[in-house]
């Protein structure tokens, strides 16, 4: 019987901190005693240098499909089990339970999850601003395994169900007639 490899990713990332914007998820992890984010608007892993300034520095290593996967799964893992953070984009869908969110993140986040927090506001805000000054040339892409790809929306859908759900030769076979057209 052959013993099947495990992804070593699965215990190496600790820390894990999911914060949801109305046009991209930030996923912040620790790797060893270094800070990462990942976000799913650009679809690539920085490592945070300098919290306090919010210094990146891009990790090519960390943005390869074996750690996406592990990556994408916590997210995904959080967002299912509601263990998420949200920030002030998401307000007119949490409309009625705005006052008490904003509240309750201000009295529980510690002093380094709000700078987070702040972190992922900005990198929403600046995606935002680029999707603005070029709206009709911006396709939406995404880094499902390990190449920018422009799915269909419906597919994409289909994707994000199948890897939520740990099966990842599903979501890799959409993707699969993307990249052979």
């Amino acid at each position: 019987m052959k013993k099947k490899k495990t992804n070593p990713y699965h215990r190496q990332l600790k820390n894990v901190l999911v914060v949801e914007g109305m046009y991209s998820t930030h996923t912040f992890f620790t790797l060893g005693k270094k800070l990462f984010i990942y976000s799913s608007n650009i679809e690539k892993v920085y490592e945070i240098v300098d919290i306090n300034t919010n210094q990146q520095q891009f990790r090519e290593d960390l943005s390869s499909p074996m750690a996406l996967e592990v990556i994408q799964l916590k997210t995904q893992n959080r967002l299912k089990d509601f263990q998420q953070f949200f920030l002030p984009s998401m307000k007119e869908i949490h409309e009625d339970f705005w006052d008490e969110i904003s509240r309750e993140q201000r009295e529980t986040l510690s002093d380094i999850e709000k700078k987070m927090l702040d972190i992922a506001n900005k990198s929403e805000n600046d995606f935002l601003e680029i999707l603005n000054k070029n709206p009709e040339e911006q396709a939406l892409t995404y880094n499902y395994f390990g190449e920018l790809v422009a799915y269909e929306e419906n597919d994409r859908q289909w994707i994000d169900y199948y890897m939520s759900q740990g099966d990842f030769d599903a979501a890799f076979s959409i993707h699969l007639a993307y990249v052979k057209e």
